[in-house]
């Protein structure tokens, strides 16, 4: 529909109880089943163009006037008057003036002075109702609550204007709109609930249905007619604020707002629930969210997610955005506030149709999506799995989805595995809404690589946990061609693994020569239930320094075994000696290595005698680990040119303990914990650092707590 008509002309609201049927379940003569039979007769050349637009205007204003194969059987409220006057906007130049002349006299009705016209300022002095008291479009006149020459009717109305007025615009901070002193409110009889009509540049006016008696059903517990008639009021002045502030340049995504307004008003009336059985996402989620152009009254639930998840500011944001962007399209719009608030519709759209899935009295997951999903109506299946593996293979539009549920899984350990090939190049996702036995709900993004492709990927939640699985099979794409996918569906039975945890991932002993100390490994197994850990042993690149034992065991699921390590320095001298323990096993990860490297450092009496003059090196700092004093102690063959510092395990300086000449022989000099700054360091390990002229040497330290 055009920008100029939703500038210069109506904004028409509609409820309607004919799409709250199945077109198969229509009685015959609806109203959707007229207006088609209309256009099939136009295009036949049954009816002229101008007879067709006529006769949608009789339906919906005065049906007396229309042929007897054009009545509805019943009372069928239309929910297409928007669609009906752009229809005439286009073809008004066609048109003959006695038909323009009939179709303005239905639009000016309400407005016209008679001698039965009365007015009444509501109680804010916001509104002045003007209302018929006789004639078709009289109100009813029932006048006892309180019984003061208003009918009860006009009273209730004004009522709702004014709470409409404050919660839309000063609770939640949506645009007032303009009123010179009054914002006017008029009735008329028709089968509309109403609408709402451009007056100016930004203003307007807002007609409602003369009684809302007979329309569909809702959950007001006053009654059907109160409660159509409070989210009536609710839904245009949504429209008036909308016009206030972006002069309706949104196309039907007005009717979106406007439509999610009546439930944020009127949370307990629920009349929105009679548009989501047809052509919502929810009903009908293959078909794209702006088929035909933009969303409608049915897409409500678009904002209902966004709202839902990030609160109704985000909804008001998106208002005051579309005041300085109204030539911006309004799927743009959307994705930019999506931005702000750290999504987007592509990383949105996921989790918007997996809420959709998780509707109606079947499908719908307590404390999961929305908070009145269990009332929507059940989203359809493309396909139900109950044996695996199974395979779909189909295409989605863009801004839609297609479901696919998954039923009877076996009850013994395992998995749910999913394999899905995807249109390469598209914003193709997978998601899985998991019911689970204890009916709790968990939504998991399932991974997709570069070609929106994963193989066998396993469901975070255990097979044997869950009730069902529904998949959603996205194409958050803003625009193109359909695009297509093939997901496949299989269950795994659990197999039992033992698991190997090692008490420590290597050790470090330092010894002097001729000395013996020994260190203790312990393996466990951590694995499934009813396992038995395996594992063997081997030695490399040790010498017999290094002893090992057991170098084979077995060990039961939640046990553990100590393995010996024996260390004997006899006759070494002092150096590095690196060795490795290599587990062999029958855990997922085998083999695994536990590095051993042993460091010989010098004897500190065989320093203080005298007898290693001639090695450069670090022999040691003694005690170790300490806090906060050790002593560094280290030999020089020969007069140099050395500095003695401490570096973290990063590298890092910390402390220069000495720069300058040193004779030949033993030397020590204390550290005691502190940086260069004389600041305390941090428990953990460092290392002492002797080097000159191209050559180092180095110890490792440990500051305890």
């Amino acid at each position: 529909m055009s920008r100029s008509y939703w500038v210069t002309m109506l904004c028409v609201m509609a409820c309607l109880a004919g799409f709250a049927m199945a077109a198969t379940a229509l009685p015959a003569n609806t109203g959707p089943e007229v207006f088609d039979k209309i256009d099939a007769d136009a295009a036949s050349g049954v009816l002229s163009a101008e007879e067709a637009v006529l006769y949608k205007f009789y339906y919906g204003f005065d049906q007396s006037q229309l042929p007897a194969e054009y009545r509805p059987s019943s009372f069928s409220p239309m929910k297409n008057a928007t669609a009906l006057i752009a229809e005439y906007l286009e073809r008004q130049d066609e048109l003959s003036p006695r038909t323009i002349e009939i179709i303005e006299s239905f639009l000016a009705r309400p407005r016209e002075a008679t001698q039965d016209r009365a007015t009444y300022i509501s109680p804010t002095g916001f509104f002045l109702l003007t209302y018929q008291t006789s004639g078709v479009d009289a109100v009813p006149l029932t006048d006892v609550n309180p019984a003061n020459g208003i009918p009860d009717y006009v009273e209730k109305i004004a009522g709702y204007c004014d709470y409409s007025q404050d919660f839309e615009c000063n609770i939640l901070g949506f645009d007032t709109p303009p009123h010179s002193p009054y914002y006017y409110i008029y009735f008329e009889s028709m089968d509309y609930y109403g609408y709402t009509s451009a007056v100016g540049l930004n203003g307007s006016n807002i007609t409602l249905h003369n009684n809302f008696l007979g329309f569909p059903p809702n959950d007001d517990p006053e009654g059907n007619q109160w409660g159509a008639a409070k989210v009536t009021v609710a839904h245009e002045f949504k429209h008036a604020s909308q016009r206030a502030g972006s002069r309706w340049s949104e196309g039907g995504w007005v009717e979106v707002d406007a439509t999610w307004m009546e439930d944020i008003a009127y949370d307990y009336v629920n009349d929105y629930y009679n548009y989501l059985p047809y052509g919502s996402p929810i009903s009908s989620p293959t078909t794209s969210l702006d088929s035909g152009g933009s969303g409608s009254y049915e897409d409500c639930v678009w904002q209902h997610w966004m709202s839902e998840t990030w609160g109704n500011q985000m909804i008001l944001d998106l208002w005051i955005w579309r005041k300085t962007h109204q030539s911006q399209a309004m799927l743009a719009s959307y994705n930019q506030i999506l931005i702000n608030y750290g999504s987007s519709i592509t990383i949105g759209w996921p989790i918007f149709t997996a809420w959709n899935y998780a509707c109606g009295p079947i499908k719908a997951i307590p404390g999961f999506g929305y908070g009145e999903a269990a009332n929507y109506p059940n989203s359809p299946n493309f396909q139900t799995f109950t044996t695996y593996p199974s395979v779909s293979t189909a295409s989605v539009n863009y801004l839609a989805t297609r479901f696919v549920r998954c039923r009877t899984f076996s009850t013994s350990p395992g998995t749910v595995n999913v394999t899905f090939d995807g249109q390469n190049g598209t914003q193709m996702a997978l998601t899985a809404i998991v019911r689970k036995t204890d009916n709790t709900g968990v939504l998991e993004r399932i991974p997709l690589d570069g070609n929106n492709d994963v193989a066998n990927f396993a469901l975070s939640v255990p097979r044997q946990l869950i009730t069902e699985v529904g998949f959603s099979m996205s194409n958050g794409s803003t625009s193109g061609t359909a695009v297509t996918y093939t997901l496949t569906v299989g269950q795994a039975d659990m197999v039992y693994q033992p698991a190997i945890t090692l008490s420590d991932a290597f050790f470090e002993p330092e010894m002097i020569p001729n000395e013996t100390a020994s260190d203790v490994l312990t393996v466990s197994n951590t694995g499934d239930p009813g396992t038995t850990l395996h594992f063997d042993i081997t030695v490399q690149d040790g010498g017999a320094w290094l002893a090992v034992a057991p170098l084979t065991g077995d060990v039961p699921q939640g046990s553990s075994l100590p393995v010996d390590l024996d260390y004997d320095t006899a006759g070494m001298a002092p150096g590095s000696y690196p060795a490795s323990l290599v587990l062999t096993h029958n855990a997922p990860g085998s083999p695994t290595t536990v590095p051993v490297n042993l460091t010989v450092v010098v004897d500190p009496a065989a320093l203080a005698d005298g007898q290693a003059h001639g090695v450069f090196r670090i022999a040691g700092a003694y005690p170790n680990p300490f806090n906060p004093l050790t002593t560094i102690a280290l030999t020089l063959p020969r007069e140099s040119t050395v500095t003695v510092d401490v570096v973290d395990l990063n590298g890092r300086l910390v402390r220069t303990v000495w720069q300058g000449s040193l004779a030949a022989g033993p030397h020590s000099f204390p550290w005691d914990g502190r940086d260069d700054a004389g600041r305390m360091v941090a428990a953990g390990t460092y290392f002492a650092r002797l080097h000159s002229a191209g050559q180092m040497s180095t110890t490792k330290m440990i500051l305890a707590d």
